[in-house]
């Protein structure tokens, strides 16, 4: 009986020892793990917002959904965006980056700019003349956040090595161009793993960012652009992605068809796998620099079952290596 005893205490000490040193910490793989980088595509329903936050605690939040208006009933930012990073347990944002003015990607950031610390506003500047974009620019300007344009060739400093943050798109505003063809374009690289961010760019933007960088847009991760609209995400450009993984963030039966069944049908043929927010709900990437993995659905929320290092999300969660 004694000889059980002394082992079974040798076991658990094997044990405790032996596990992984993020085991039974946060869910979420927050600054305190040091290893991990984690990109949520929030569900914003028929609009865009994504929280990247990275190993040493630096967020980054692209777009923030829509306000609300006569079309769009619910303000995102408000319903959407802010409870989400709540949930995850945000208190400040360090770049909010506005991809272009468009109501469905920055009509939310008025919420979420009132409510959360911001460092920087990031926008390339394109010159619309409407009330959203001008209140949020005035809102800024109140709060003391710092306002900057950005452009191709411009990267962010978020202090980690491992970590590369492109601006890829626009060169310059073209103002003969509309809003989605001068839409900010953004590669994320953390180790081997790395995302795109197009915002709406079209066919314009994508034959500029085919031709001006070609391999080099290849990304594990990429987030569809316009919403997997039929005139984003062209053959030519997706080519050069080539993804393993695509997230599509549009409003379940949306009045705009997203997304297309072009689209949906050129990324089935490449083997890409594909995510949508409005079946999905929040979807979750993390990263290692190594592998990654997928989870989807609300259950990223619950602190009890949420398992992280088995990978298990109901069945909904994927693991995927490269």
């Amino acid at each position: 009986m004694k000889f059980l005893k002394k082992l079974l205490v040798v076991l658990l000490i094997l044990i405790v020892v032996n596990l992984p040193a993020h085991a039974g910490s946060n869910p979420y793989f927050k600054a305190s793990d040091k290893n991990f980088l984690t990109v949520s595509y929030i569900d914003a329903g028929q609009g865009d917002a994504t929280l990247i936050e990275c190993p040493n605690g630096i967020t980054i939040l692209i777009d923030g959904g829509c306000g609300r208006s006569r079309y769009y009933p619910v303000d995102a930012g408000r319903k959407k965006v802010l409870p989400f990073l709540k949930a995850k347990g945000i208190k400040k944002l360090n770049f909010v980056i506005m991809t272009h003015p468009d109501f469905d990607h920055i009509g939310g950031l008025d919420s979420v700019l009132r409510e959360f610390p911001v460092e920087y506003l990031l926008d390339s500047g394109y010159p619309r003349v409407i009330d959203f974009y001008e209140n949020i620019l005035k809102l800024a300007d109140e709060k003391n956040i710092k306002y900057r344009m950005i452009k191709a060739g411009d990267e962010l400093d978020v202090n980690d090595y491992r970590i590369t943050i492109e601006i890829l798109a626009p060169d310059m505003v073209r103002t003969e161009l509309d809003t989605n063809d001068n839409s900010i374009a953004v590669k994320l690289g953390f180790g081997e793993v790395s995302f795109l961010f197009t915002g709406d760019a079209a066919l314009t933007e994508e034959k500029y960012l085919a031709d001006t960088y070609g391999k080099a847009l290849r990304s594990k991760i990429y987030k569809v652009g316009h919403h997997g609209s039929e005139y984003s995400t062209n053959g030519f450009f997706i080519k050069k992605v080539a993804p393993e993984a695509a997230i599509i963030s549009c409003g379940l039966r949306n009045r705009y068809g997203h997304p297309s069944d072009r689209v949906i049908d050129l990324l089935t043929d490449m083997g890409v796998d594909i995510y949508n927010t409005s079946v999905d709900g929040n979807i979750m990437v993390l990263t290692d620099g190594i592998s990654y993995k997928i989870f989807t659905g609300s259950s990223i929320f619950d602190k009890n079952n949420f398992n992280l290092l088995a990978a298990k999300d109901s069945g909904k969660a994927k693991t995927i290596i490269p």
